[in-house]
């Protein structure tokens, strides 16, 4: 997968080895094609490097956006936030079923709706900024289905 971030300028900090997986939670395994009775998450893995790792205060910040292929609209699914720190990271984005409140939606009419899904990382300072880097990748398309 390829990962995009731009660090602070002047400041020796990276995050690498961004890696994400959808996981549907029904079938406790990896899945692109989710049934809409079914919740499901996002598992997010990176680390960071570099001689400012784990000085700046603050947490690293994934926010996890679908939109749709075709109808259908565009959602933010999911915020999840972890202490910067010279580690690496997991973080994990809960979503609920498609047919329940805060789920991702099907296209009206239809019986099977694809989102595309992109995961975002920045940093918060810790006083309610943001520091000026992010990054984000491009994950999978998700196929949510109606079940009976």
């Amino acid at each position: 997968m390829t990962f995009t971030f731009e660090s602070m300028p002047g400041a020796d900090l990276v995050a690498e080895d961004f890696g994400m997986k959808v996981v549907d939670i029904g079938r406790n395994a990896p899945q692109n094609v989710i049934k809409n009775t079914q919740p499901w998450r996002i598992e997010v893995e990176w680390h960071e490097e570099g001689l400012m790792a784990g000085v700046l205060p603050g947490n690293w910040v994934v926010d996890a956006y679908v939109e749709s292929i075709g109808q259908g609209g565009e959602f933010k699914v999911g915020t999840a936030a972890t202490p910067m720190a010279f580690a690496a990271h997991n973080v994990v984005i809960n979503v609920p079923a498609s047919n329940a409140a805060g789920g991702v939606p099907l296209a009206p009419g239809e019986q099977t709706t694809p989102y595309k899904l992109v995961v975002t990382l920045t940093a918060d300072n810790g006083a309610g900024g943001r520091y000026p880097m992010a990054g984000y990748a491009e994950g999978p398309i998700l196929q949510f289905y109606q079940t009976p």
